[in-house]
């Protein structure tokens, strides 16, 4: 599939480097932090969202991050991106990890 730019091109360099831009931006609005576990809808990082905390106060994980990389079927081993429950059906399901 030929596209007419840069810019319309998933995959071109540019498109890229806004990805990781805008990653950069969402993990300092939210404060993230590097290589923790984030959600990929609202930003916010897995030790900020009940669910999680609920897991790790009530089954024993170590902590939130953990609890997502067991437990959560849209984690992105790649990236340590997920869908937090709110946010996976807002997004109608998608199969498969988070971008």
């Amino acid at each position: 599939m030929g596209y007419r730019d840069e810019f319309e091109d998933p995959n071109s360099d540019f498109n890229k480097g806004l990805d990781e831009y805008l990653e950069d931006q969402m993990r300092a609005v939210h404060q993230v932090p590097e290589g923790a576990c984030m959600c990929v809808g609202c930003g916010k990082a897995a030790a900020d969202i009940d669910e999680y905390q609920e897991m790790v106060a009530e089954d024993g994980y170590k902590d939130a991050d953990e609890a997502v990389r067991q437990n959560e079927g849209t984690w992105n081993r790649e990236n340590n991106h997920f869908w937090c429950t709110r946010c996976y059906i807002r997004a109608n399901m998608p199969l498969g990890v988070a971008p």
